[in-house]
């Protein structure tokens, strides 16, 4: 078992709130990943109220904010594979 715990640098932001969607981008990377390596993760939001937190554990610098802890290990269960397609729910040129 491990986590990894995604941050952002904000002082290398050119752009605001880009460095959020760059790290649920890498979050996203992340999952899939382990989910090709076997592998069992889930997407854990880091809390503006425990960002204090995860600073001082981590020694994070003030200019780094967590973004997301992604917890990462083997399943104790396999559940069957289920087929979500629902042709009702698809629209094509228009809602």
């Amino acid at each position: 078992p491990a986590a990894v715990v995604i941050c952002v640098d904000e002082s290398r932001l050119t752009v605001p709130h880009l460095g959020t969607v760059d790290a649920a981008a890498a979050t996203e990377n992340i999952l899939l990943a382990a989910q090709a390596a076997g592998l069992a993760a889930v997407w854990s939001a880091v809390m503006p109220s425990s960002e204090a937190q995860y600073r001082k554990v981590l020694g994070l610098p003030s200019h780094v904010r967590p973004f997301a802890i992604v917890p990462i290990g083997y399943s104790d269960e396999r559940p069957e594979q289920t087929d979500r397609y629902d042709p009702e729910r698809v629209h094509q040129n228009r809602w």
